[in-house]
């Protein structure tokens, strides 16, 4: 049990903040909150947002269904996370749900080459305003309202926290103000490497899926200029199988985005 939550769920006194650090408490997982920092000059190796794709001499650039080249959403060097390796996330240039990712368990700039060939423009449909990098962060997060799986862990953190039974949903068994509580304290947004997705309409998942959140990246303003739009304010969410991802095995990983 996160010890974080933990002292939370201790001082908890009316019944929907004993619940919601009971979910908290359930839920926690390790992942990284990621910050943007616009940067147009960060280097070739710098976990990144936009820019141009660094690959193997000899690779060659992720392709569409269409065979359209894909540009680079971001780059993730695994070093500043304490791991060993660098991941780049590709999506298709459009409003379809096409992505991959390319893994490289190690990375030399002296091996590689620079594909300037297709650089994610910053209009139109692509939620790359501005080039930034990416600053980690260790945290731990917990489930939000629209995940998949919400609803089990809610009536588990009912039945522990208030000794009672949930009957029908949430919406029925919660009032209104205390639904509206819920929501903004397990909302998911923000952009973050592990823990749980935030979706703007539904989750595309189903209840059994084993698939975990790999990469979410947020739509974000800063003083008043768009760093990342996804649309009319949504986020896109990598997903990977768990024994996937203990094999660094990236080669089926899933894509959405969706916004308001």
């Amino acid at each position: 049990m996160s010890l974080k939550f933990l002292l939370n769920k201790l001082k908890s006194e009316n019944r929907v903040d004993k619940v919601i650090d009971e979910i908290k408490c359930l839920s926690a997982v390790e992942s990284y909150k990621i910050t943007l920092h616009p940067d147009e000059n960060a280097g070739s190796l710098a976990s990144a947002l936009g820019g141009e794709a660094y690959l193997k001499k000899g690779d060659s650039r992720p392709v569409n269904k269409s065979g359209a080249p894909m540009p680079l959403l971001c780059r993730i060097n695994l070093e500043d996370i304490g791991k060993k390796g660098i991941l780049q996330f590709f999506i298709s240039n459009d409003s379809s749900c096409e992505g991959c990712v390319k893994y490289y368990e190690s990375l030399d700039e002296n091996e590689t080459v620079t594909d300037e060939t297709v650089v994610m423009p910053s209009d139109g449909f692509s939620p790359v305003k501005q080039k930034c990098r990416l600053i980690f962060e260790k945290d731990e997060d917990c489930i939000s309202v629209n995940d998949v799986h919400f609803e089990s862990v809610l009536k588990q953190a009912v039945k522990n926290a208030l000794k009672s039974e949930m009957t029908g949903d949430m919406y029925s068994f919660f009032n209104e103000e205390e639904c509206k509580k819920i929501c903004a304290a397990l909302s998911g947004r923000g952009s973050k490497l592990f823990g749980y997705p935030c979706f703007t309409q539904c989750d595309f998942r189903e209840e059994n899926s084993d698939e975990i959140l790999l990469l979410q990246i947020d739509s974000e303003s800063r003083s008043g200029s768009d760093l990342t739009m996804w649309g009319d304010s949504g986020e896109g969410n990598f997903f990977i199988n768990k024994a996937s991802l203990e094999k660094n095995d990236f080669s089926s990983v899933s894509y959405c985005w969706d916004c308001y």
